[in-house]
């Protein structure tokens, strides 16, 4: 029996039912050791994931006016250029990165872009104040340092990888609609950047859209995006706490993770989405409680841990999508979300109907 595309879902008959896709994801994905252990990870646990890659973990610091952003200054970058690994040079750094990359996409993992400087929040030329010209620039500028790597700091090396079809914007900020057009104009396939719509199948608007979703955080009464700096940020306020909390705050993202999962592959199986950042935080709890997550179900014959870009090939042989969500059935959410037991409130540096003004500057939030 086929299966087809029905508003959001998919309907199919019970014994046809689609698989259920658990899709990971890494924003930045610029230090060459962080990469090397997650796909070393997703080797053993049988998962491949996205790699959302700043192009500019791919210039040396000391070349940074190659780099020409939008609304800035040559050379302007909120999160730096390429790390300098603690034991060698950064231009060994950019070698072993390349390295990685071109070793993770022969493997099956997909590198994706975060596009370049990471120009969030409300300050003159963040990305929220871009237009289609300036997605454009930034477009070509990732393009120019993934090409021109190994000329730019003067080295040998070459990426060699997949073309680039799908984008996250830097804190899933910015006029998406507008990144949209630029998109479908290009000819790539998703843009996964939406945030907070929960248990939704994805949909089409030029290219697919991809939401990181929000999760009912287990034993309180809010949720929060299914993303670990966003535990981080509920749990302990976006601080490190004493190591013995450790295997509290890893079970309980864990548990809460695991419900939607199971939620997710007990209902209509709508694709769930979990973003990442090569971090540590909180002495690794995040990272164990991802880890649990796919040692328990990626093992299943019907699950899918796969990158964005092979749900997109799936998705596209379903047949025609139709319309998105609307606000009638699920309200605008923002990008950041942060709760407590009586107060939950908003951190957002964009929603589905514009901006939400907050007590909380989102520049602070998910990088």
């Amino acid at each position: 029996m086929a299966t087809i595309l029905l508003g959001c879902a998919i309907a199919t008959g019970a014994a046809d039912r689609p698989p259920q896709f658990l899709i990971v994801s890494f924003d930045g994905a610029g230090d060459a050791t962080e990469l090397r252990e997650w796909t070393a990870a997703g080797d053993r646990l049988g998962a491949r994931f996205t790699f959302f890659l700043s192009g500019v973990y791919l210039l040396a610091g000391d070349q940074s006016i190659r780099y020409l952003p939008p609304q800035h200054a040559a050379g302007a970058s909120d999160i730096g250029f390429a790390i300098k690994p603690d034991d060698t040079d950064v231009r060994t750094g950019i070698r072993d990165l390349v390295a990685a990359l071109n070793d993770a996409d022969a493997n099956g993992y997909e590198i994706a872009t975060h596009f370049n400087g990471h120009f969030c929040g409300r300050r003159a030329g963040a990305v929220r104040q871009w237009g289609p010209k300036d997605w454009r620039k930034e477009l070509d500028q990732f393009d120019a340092l993934a090409r021109n790597v190994g000329e730019n700091n003067g080295i040998e090396a070459e990426l060699h990888i997949q073309k680039v079809v799908g984008t996250r914007t830097p804190c899933l900020d910015g006029n998406l609609a507008l990144l949209r057009t630029v998109l479908a104009e290009r000819g790539m396939r998703y843009e996964a950047s939406t945030a907070g719509y929960s248990k939704l199948w994805p949909w089409r608007d030029g290219v697919w859209i991809f939401s990181v979703p929000l999760v009912a955080v287990d034993g309180e009464s809010f949720t929060t995006l299914a993303s670990d700096y966003n535990f981080y940020l509920n749990q302990t306020g976006a601080t490190e706490v004493d190591e013995d909390r450790t295997p509290e705050l890893a079970d309980q993202m864990y548990r809460s993770l695991r419900a939607d999962f199971d939620a997710r592959y007990a209902g209509d199986r709508a694709p769930m989405s979990v973003a990442y950042h090569f971090e540590n935080w909180n002495h690794g709890a995040y990272r164990e409680a991802l880890v649990h997550l796919l040692s328990d179900v990626c093992g299943r014959a019907d699950v899918r841990c796969t990158p964005y870009r092979e749900l997109a090939n799936w998705l596209d042989g379903q047949g025609d999508p139709v319309a998105p969500p609307t606000l009638s059935t699920v309200g605008p959410v923002g990008a950041y979300v942060i709760g407590s037991t009586s107060t939950p409130f908003v951190r957002a540096s964009q929603c589905t109907c514009g901006p939400v003004d907050t007590p909380l500057d989102p520049t602070d939030a998910i990088r």
